[in-house]
């Protein structure tokens, strides 16, 4: 049974997206549709949109259907809760920073809670980046299409979006990569004159620390990080906790929530900027 199924993820798009309009209809707790879009797959809701809620959302592996059984809206609530998001009571001025936007759905909540925000992303994939163009139509976005790093680099990039495990770590033997070129968030703060940032959410597959040395100018200026640091980096599959949690003690955060589920995301409040 689980030969047969990776061997259906391969078949061709065409012939997975037929299917799954056939398998998978009866699984949503709403009535969907299932189309093309592009080289995207656009899922819909067919219910009346209410007052800024989400009723379609753009994604490019057939694999990230399962998400939204439960609804859009309540993937994407989800997804605020796990990072303790209700936990900050309001939100400061100053960007709001995506490492490891993937389709956007991040942004999106925040965006339906703090409307006319501005947003920094950072998203290496390009297919993750066609669904987030889609997504986030009419958002007010920056994207950095890069890896994001403790300095500028050429690295090999592993490419495992189809189950959201793409990292600079190799997180699987069979896994794909690809060369890139890093950045840090040092650099495109100063770029975009950036003087604010009112949270940083990070997720980075392990990278975490690293990143964090790539940010020691934007981290005076950042009044929240929210971060998964659950067992993501590489083969070993390390959490990245300690090294988080001590490298941002030293710059006055203090650890103010975690998520109570399964997801090991922690809210840090820097008690020293006052946003």
């Amino acid at each position: 049974m689980i030969l047969l199924k990776k061997v259906f993820w391969k078949l061709p798009r065409v012939v997975v997206l037929t299917v799954l309009k056939y398998r998978f209809n009866g699984k949503f707790l709403r009535p969907v549709t299932i189309k093309r879009y592009g080289t995207l797959i656009k899922l819909r809701e067919i219910t009346p949109r209410d007052n800024g809620r989400i009723s379609e959302i753009y994604f490019y592996h057939p694999k990230r259907i399962s998400r939204y059984f439960m609804g859009i809206n309540e993937r994407i609530d989800k997804l605020g809760r796990e990072y303790c998001l209700d936990q900050i009571k309001s939100m400061p001025d100053g960007v709001i920073v995506d490492i490891g936007s993937n389709v956007g759905e991040f942004t999106l909540y925040l965006n339906g809670i703090y409307p006319n925000r501005e947003f920094l992303r950072f998203e290496p994939s390009h297919t993750e980046n066609l669904a987030a163009q889609a997504n986030l139509a009419g958002i007010n976005q920056i994207l950095i299409p890069k890896p994001c790093w403790s300095h500028i680099t050429e690295v090999d990039f592993f490419n495992s979006n189809e189950t959201g495990d793409s990292s600079i770590f190799k997180p699987y033997e069979s896994v794909t990569s690809s060369k890139m070129q890093t950045t840090t968030l040092d650099t495109e703060v100063a770029e975009l004159r950036i003087s604010k940032i009112a949270l940083i959410k990070l997720e980075a597959e392990g990278a975490e620390p690293e990143i964090l040395l790539g940010a020691e100018k934007t981290l005076k200026i950042t009044k929240f990080i929210t971060a998964d640091l659950g067992p993501e980096r590489g083969l070993a599959q390390e959490r990245t906790f300690s090294e988080v949690h001590e490298a941002l003690s030293k710059k006055g955060f203090k650890l103010i929530a975690k998520n109570p589920g399964d997801r090991e995301c922690y809210l840090f409040e820097n008690m020293i900027v006052d946003n």
